[in-house]
């Protein structure tokens, strides 16, 4: 036998429901929005007090959520049906905030086959890690992005080079495994030496699990900057931007909108912004002077 709630008046009995008819489960109330004030912009570098803040340009506040999310489908809270048959990969696309939750550095000074940035706080399965790795020479190629969890790094954008003196790629990690505090490292291998290499490892929380890259872009120049990629037209209104810089001097901050959160002690940059529309974005940093300079862009929804 098939049940039904009646709820009057705050009361509700369970009571037999006659076959054929469609069970509607009384809506939860008091589910509150949780996205980040959107009035708020952090910039902050690694180990900072304010280092997992939400991110900038924040996505709007929806305000009250007025609907509860049941197994027979999505109900108004007047008790009407949105959607009977709802599709899981729809109903699972993330819709609260995306936050910066830690970065990860290293910058060997030396020619090395191989380098290793260990993540210092603990990892929360399903967050996003993405990899940005500069070189300097464009002969030594990334052999394979690993971690000690496992989990599997697909290329987002590159290998991108400049002359003979910068070469970048970034990648990516969705739904990644949790760790204890200190107890995931991200290990880059090149096919032989590569030159004065600079490896930084972000992560994120609020990213889609199964397929959250979106769009990529890339800018080269010689000169005073900023240091600048191509636009890209996003296609989901809530996206995370990760910008990740290379340069023969240094980076000075992060570009307009940006969050910077780290500059190594290589002079290179990684930033990010959150968005809460679609439409045509940039990545960009200023330079502290005229010099070589590549910038890349990944999006993510």
């Amino acid at each position: 036998m098939r049940w039904q709630a009646l709820c009057v008046g705050g009361a509700c009995v369970v009571v037999p429901l006659a076959m054929g008819a469609c069970a509607l489960v009384a809506p939860l109330d008091g589910l509150t929005g949780n996205e980040p004030d959107a009035s708020r912009v952090v910039t902050v570098e690694a180990g900072s007090p304010d280092s997992k803040a939400p991110l900038d340009a924040g996505v709007q506040d929806t305000g009250a959520l007025d609907m509860a999310v049941v197994d027979s489908g999505t109900f108004e809270h007047d008790g009407s049906v949105v959607d009977a048959h709802p599709d899981a990969a729809t109903d699972a696309s993330p819709t609260g905030p995306i936050n910066f939750v830690q970065v990860a550095t290293a910058c060997p000074a030396n020619s090395v086959t191989s380098v290793t940035a260990r993540l210092v706080d603990a990892q929360k399965a399903g967050d996003l890690n993405v990899v940005a790795i500069g070189w300097n020479d464009t002969t030594s190629t990334i052999a394979s992005v690993v971690d000690t969890l496992g989990n599997p790094y697909t290329l987002a954008v590159g290998p991108t080079h400049l002359g003979s003196d910068l070469s970048q790629a970034m990648y990516y990690a969705p739904d990644i495994a949790a760790a204890a505090a200190g107890d995931n490292s991200v290990t880059v291998f090149f096919n032989q030496a590569a030159n004065v290499v600079d490896l930084r490892v972000l992560e994120y929380s609020g990213l889609d699990p199964a397929a959250p890259l979106d769009k990529t872009a890339t800018g080269t120049g010689d000169s005073a900057g900023p240091a600048t990629t191509a636009a890209v037209v996003t296609t989901t209104a809530r996206e995370l931007l990760v910008g990740a810089g290379m340069t023969t001097e240094g980076y000075t901050a992060g570009g307009t909108s940006f969050s910077m959160r780290v500059v190594t002690s290589d002079g290179d940059i990684a930033e990010d912004r959150t968005v809460s529309a679609t439409g045509s974005y940039t990545a960009s940093a200023p330079v502290s002077k005229s010099c070589e300079w590549l910038m890349q862009l990944a999006t993510f929804r």
